[in-house]
């Protein structure tokens, strides 16, 4: 079975989509140099965030208004950028309002802010599902492609079953699926194949690998504070872990809901870069580093840095 073209199915215009990302990138820049200055640390990060933004959608724009440019190189090699960036904004944004209810919430703004951004990421799923209907629709599309390069395996069937799950949370109307989601209600779960020794080693070492890589990404801020505070108390150590897991689940939720976003409605196709996911891990290594740095400057153990 081939594989379903995300865009064909969203049917976008893909010069309306970069305005879209023009016109986000300028709401966000403006958010980011009329926002106080809440941290010595990011003060200049933040400026270059704002600009970046500017920039990275001007140059896709000229990239498609340009017949001779090379589009495609552009297109997928500042995508990661532009999705990371507007990451650290977010969380910038909210260490913001975090800033703000300091004086009325008993914790840190940094805590707060990474509460905020978790409760955010989760709650604006179930709110575009009810405006927009059709997060759970694209989701399951996805997921259907991820499903047939394993088809024939039990892996495979998982997966499956998981793409029905998503289109059963759907609220948009069967009536209004379109022909490739209906692909997925009529597909039944398909008889698995005799695997070798060998590919039986190969794909468990792989779903190992991927749980152990996804896994780190959340453990890094944690490991990264344990070094930095190595003879801290039980309780502070469990503060700054908490608070740890809190930023990890808070950046991958954003990357993750960023990634929709854009592309819904702008120029990514978040259903075919898995070429670029390594691009994503690597930049947003950069956001851990900054808001680490921030993290370890409010609490005096840097002093030189600004």
């Amino acid at each position: 079975m081939a594989k379903v073209s995300l865009s064909d199915t969203l049917e976008k215009d893909m010069e309306s989509a970069v305005d879209y990302e023009i016109t986000v990138a300028a709401l966000i820049a403006t958010a980011l140099l009329i926002s106080p200055g809440v941290s010595q640390v990011l003060t200049i990060p933040t400026i270059g965030a704002a600009l970046l933004l500017l920039l990275l959608t001007l140059l896709r724009r000229m990239a498609l208004i340009n017949p001779h440019s090379r589009q495609d190189w552009i297109m997928s090699r500042s995508t990661p950028l532009l999705v990371v960036t507007t990451t650290y904004s977010f969380l910038y944004l909210s260490l913001v309002v975090g800033s703000y209810l300091t004086p009325i919430v008993p914790a840190t703004p940094l805590s707060i802010a990474m509460t905020l951004c978790v409760v955010a990421a989760l709650l604006s799923v179930v709110l575009y599902e009810i405006l927009y209907r059709d997060f759970f629709l694209l989701m399951s599309l996805h997921v259907w492609n991820v499903h047939l390069n394993s088809r024939g395996t039990p892996f495979g069937n998982e997966v499956l079953a998981m793409s029905k799950t998503l289109l059963e949370r759907s609220v948009l109307p069967e009536d209004e699926y379109p022909p490739q989601a209906r692909r997925i209600q009529e597909t039944g779960l398909a008889d698995t194949e005799e695997q070798s020794l060998g590919e039986r080693i190969g794909s468990r070492l792989g779903v190992a690998l991927g749980a152990a890589a996804f896994t780190g990404v959340f453990l890094l801020p944690m490991a990264a504070a344990t070094f930095v505070f190595p003879t801290s108390s039980v309780v502070q150590t469990t503060k700054i872990t908490v608070l740890s897991l809190l930023f990890a689940l808070a950046t991958n939720y954003s990357i993750v809901s960023t990634r929709f976003l854009y592309g819904r409605y702008g120029r990514d196709d978040f259903g075919e870069l898995s070429s670029n996911k390594w691009r994503y891990v690597q930049y947003s290594l950069v956001v851990y580093v900054l808001f680490g740095l921030h993290f370890a400057y409010e609490r005096g153990l840097v002093t030189n840095l600004v």
